[in-house]
């Protein structure tokens, strides 16, 4: 069973130090840190073609 031994924030990582044995290191986990949100996407335009596939479709009756 692992058990953590150290957990601790170094160079924008968190850095997690796990044991077997509850002694010696068995490996590390670095996890960056976000410092922020990413912003949602922005809307992009449609294009041309999308405009004019839009008007013909709606035209046949398809939308």
């Amino acid at each position: 069973m692992l058990t953590i031994l150290k957990e601790y924030i170094e160079g924008g990582y968190q850095i997690s130090e796990y044991s077997r044995d509850g002694v010696n290191v068995s490996h590390t986990v670095k996890v960056p840190i976000q410092s922020e949100m990413p912003a949602e996407p922005e809307q992009q335009e449609p294009t041309l073609e999308d405009k004019i596939n839009y008007i013909y479709y709606k035209n046949m009756g398809v939308i």
